[in-house]
């Protein structure tokens, strides 16, 4: 998990050092501009992690003991 985080972190990083080189066509926004719209492609990923993803890797973290259901 660690190397992932490290990886990704590096990758953004190159891609946006690339993107503030002169002349290159395409310009960095802000994170808070960014909009994901239902339906488009990464829409669709979003809402499938969301309803598959995340509550199938929280069961099976519960199933194999890693964390216990906390009840208010």
């Amino acid at each position: 998990m660690k190397k992932l985080v490290l990886s990704l972190s590096f990758i953004i990083g190159s891609l946006s050092f690339s993107a503030a080189q002169p002349g290159y066509p395409i310009s960095p926004v802000p994170f808070t501009a960014v909009k994901v719209t239902p339906g488009t492609f990464w829409g669709q990923r979003l809402e499938a992690s969301r309803n598959t993803t995340v509550p199938l890797a929280f069961s099976k973290c519960e199933s194999e003991g890693r964390y216990r259901k906390c009840s208010r």
